[in-house]
């Protein structure tokens, strides 16, 4: 289930990029119940140690629907055209989900965004009243800096007090 992670990565990796996330992700998550639910109709060894079969909560989840139609949990052949039946769905999700398929740019480097002109800033950002600020903010920094340094310096004193307070052994007086 976690193989369109690795997909994603090497898209990533080779500058490829990954579009339509949040809808590739529901895509994923899909596969993953789909996957489940095909675990499911195998049937678990003796050993196994879980209520659920092999695809899990999610798998039994999935499995409840059609068990609703046949009576039961799905076993033997219907388990299994059921896991084939399911099989094209969750490979095309996995193929969709993972971004093999349906990529706007195909398996192309996406290319970089055109870079915005220099004067367009300049424009937008020529404000001559704010020169000078950089003063106002470092002496902001400053005073930010002092007083928590004196808030951190009382509560130690306070703590290093109490913890001296509490582990201080009372001494009887000798008569």
């Amino acid at each position: 289930a976690l193989v369109p992670a690795v997909v994603w990565g090497y898209l990533l990796f080779s500058a490829r990029g990954v579009d339509r996330l949040p809808k590739r992700g529901l895509f994923w998550f899909g596969f993953a119940l789909l996957a489940a639910a095909i675990a499911g109709c195998v049937v678990p060894p003796k050993t196994w140690p879980l209520p659920t079969g092999l695809g899990g909560v999610f798998g039994d989840m999935v499995l409840k629907i059609p068990g609703v139609l046949i009576g039961g949990y799905p076993t033997g052949l219907v388990a299994s055209v059921l896991a084939i039946l399911l099989a094209a769905p969750a490979l095309w999700l996995f193929a969709y989900g993972a971004a093999l398929i349906g990529r706007k740019n195909g398996f192309a480097v996406m290319e970089e965004p055109a870079a915005a002109d220099p004067r367009e800033d300049e424009l937008l950002f020529d404000n001559d009243e704010d020169e000078g600020d950089e003063g106002i903010l470092a002496l902001g920094a400053i005073t930010h800096w002092w007083l928590s340094l004196r808030a951190w310096m009382h509560r130690r004193a306070v703590r290093r007090r109490q913890e001296r307070d509490e582990f201080e052994p009372e001494m009887e007086p000798r008569a």
